[in-house]
């Protein structure tokens, strides 16, 4: 690392440092007796309620949560019979998860009567037990996902309780409001501030004297917006499921502006759509999303709403400023990470791996990425944005850690990524023939001298997919000869894979049937293999699945590999894994 990068990181801590002094002792202030005059008098009338279709509920999780599982981003929580409320949480991630209040939308959906029951029960209790003298449950972005859960919940709860008990959770969201107003500004930089300003706007739409609330929510949200909304719709931070809670909320923004007659920005209105565009350009054939930079696939239930009718069907082919490409020909899409580094707080979840793709065919993935691990600690956590867990090229050892790991900055700033020029190249084309995608990167260079170049074609039909990665050395540097790298091409869960009898191609079966031959060949020896492997794009948790490995040494010139993945057509049978 640089002088002047580690003079950054200084910077940064101290920055840091100052701004959390300044909110710690202004929480501490707001949340004393002398402090609570400020804000626990606030009232109101609620006059709209949160847009429950746009934040629609998960079957699978509302059962797991009735059943006692209460496994949230940050932990894994298997207590049936407990409050959640009232168990030691196994880190402050899951502890701000649970006060933050999204799963509330799960039991919100269920089927099962008791579950909207036990939904109020959980609000009531956190107001009795004194949940707004918390400080981890008052964090300026927690309580802004706590005011549009229970928002979005209020028209259920108006016939499940009694008017006395109604009243009450109306004055603790006013107050909540109130407190928010006065904090909102105080939120850590990044994703945490525009959940704020979203959450500070939304406040003011809900109860009748929030007019100037609304104002100042609205300026705080363009200034957050225009700051980290990249020109074509994509989160600086890149992961494309931080676009989903973000849409939902700026769309129930609109809604209540329009409810409430009150203008709405032109700059608001554009942003709204380009984010939706970025939305429909990371689905896969399944309607998930791809899972790319910390995200999760998200189901198709959750995704649509959040789309137009007339954009939900449409394909668009790439994002410069977000750096993704989309390949799609015929049933089959194929997804591309070809984006600069980021260093800053938007990199704290962001992943390693440039170059890494993503294909799925008819309804089915095929290749994947592992996903983020968001319930097993930070070793797991960092091994996850790692480029072993992508579909791309990497050496064995010796590269250079990507990420602020160790020392007081690691401690401070978090796990970010290290201010790094990878200098990400990407050129495409298309002819009637297909696509072509020519891409490099150099993250390869400082540590074993050689530049990485990824080139890709997808035929028209889709039935066709070439690949070929060269390491090529980098001017003015000495490769290292006979190093050991893997090519590694991850699996999704539900697609079975055997090898053929010669050991030189392997044949991919999806559920559906549809069937995929892979084959490699190299000017120096290669060796093809399957390799167990795990899975946590859909539960942020490990599935076990299996992946292609290509593992090869670096020449003394130009060292590439070639592969390829060719449609079979439907088999007679679902082969078992080999």
């Amino acid at each position: 690392m640089t002088r002047k990068h580690r003079l950054a990181l200084l910077i940064d801590m101290m920055n840091l440092a100052g701004r959390r002094f300044r909110q710690s002792l202004k929480s501490r202030f707001f949340l004393s007796v002398f402090g609570r005059g400020l804000w626990r008098g606030a009232s109101g009338t609620i006059i709209f309620d949160y847009p429950p279709d746009l934040r629609p509920g998960n079957g699978e999780r509302a059962v797991a949560w009735l059943d006692g599982d209460y496994t949230l981003p940050g932990g894994q929580m298997p207590a049936p019979g407990e409050n959640p409320f009232q168990l030691a949480p196994p880190s402050a991630r899951w502890q701000a998860s649970l006060h933050g209040f999204d799963w509330l939308r799960h039991l919100a959906d269920a089927e099962e009567d008791d579950a909207r029951q036990r939904a109020a029960r959980y609000i009531v209790g956190w107001i009795a037990m004194g949940g707004e003298k918390l400080r981890p449950a008052m964090a300026p972005e927690i309580v802004a996902s706590r005011l549009a859960a229970w928002s979005r919940f209020l028209p259920q709860m108006r016939v499940l309780v009694k008017n006395d008990t109604l009243a009450n959770v109306t004055a603790s969201m006013a107050r909540q409001a109130a407190w928010l107003d006065m904090t909102a500004p105080l939120a850590e930089d990044g994703l945490p501030r525009l959940q704020a300003a979203l959450g500070l706007t939304l406040s003011g739409l809900i109860f009748d004297n929030g007019t100037e609330r609304v104002r100042r929510g609205m300026d705080m949200l363009l200034r957050e917006m225009k700051r980290q909304i990249l020109p074509d719709g994509g989160h600086n931070s890149r992961a494309p499921d931080a676009l989903m809670p973000l849409t939902a909320d700026l769309l129930a923004i609109e809604s209540g502006l329009a409810a409430r007659n009150m203008p709405k920005p032109t700059y608001l209105k554009q942003t709204v759509a380009n984010m939706q565009t970025q939305l429909v350009l990371m689905r896969h054939r399944d309607g998930r999303l791809a899972c790319f930079n910390g995200g999760l696939e998200h189901t198709q239930g959750e995704l649509a709403p959040l789309l137009p009718e007339g954009k939900r069907g449409q394909s668009v082919r790439y994002a410069q400023k977000s750096g993704y490409q989309r390949m799609q020909g015929g049933k089959t899409c194929v997804l591309v990470d070809v984006g600069q580094t980021g260093h800053g707080t938007e990199s704290l979840n962001s992943h390693a791996a440039p170059l890494a793709f993503e294909m799925s065919h008819d309804r089915h993935r095929i290749i994947v990425n592992c996903g983020p691990n968001q319930v097993h600690g930070p070793n797991w956590h960092l091994a996850s944005r790692g480029i072993a867990a992508h579909s791309v090229l990497g050496f064995d050892s010796d590269m250079d850690d990507p990420f602020l790991r160790h020392g007081a900055a690691a401690r401070h700033l978090g796990a970010r990524l290290k201010a790094a020029q990878w200098d990400v190249s990407m050129r495409r084309s298309e002819d009637k023939n297909g696509i072509w995608l020519d891409m490099g990167h150099g993250m390869f260079l400082a540590s074993h001298g050689v530049r990485h170049s990824r080139r890709l074609f997808m035929t028209v039909t889709g039935d066709d997919i070439r690949g070929e990665d060269l390491l090529m050395p980098g001017m003015g540097s000495t490769p290292s000869i006979d190093a050991p790298f893997h090519l590694r091409f991850h699996l999704h869960p539900e697609v079975s894979a055997g090898l053929q009898r010669n050991g030189g191609s392997i044949l991919l079966v999806t559920p559906g049937g549809h069937g995929w031959q892979f084959r490699a060949a190299g000017k120096a020896p290669i060796d093809i293999g399957l390799e167990d492997s795990v899975y946590m794009g859909r539960y942020g948790r490990p599935q076990r699945s299996r992946q292609i490995t290509i593992s090869a040494s670096l020449g003394k010139a130009d060292t590439l590999v070639r592969w390829a993945l060719r449609y079979s057509g439907r088999m007679s049978r679902r082969r078992k894994g080999g």
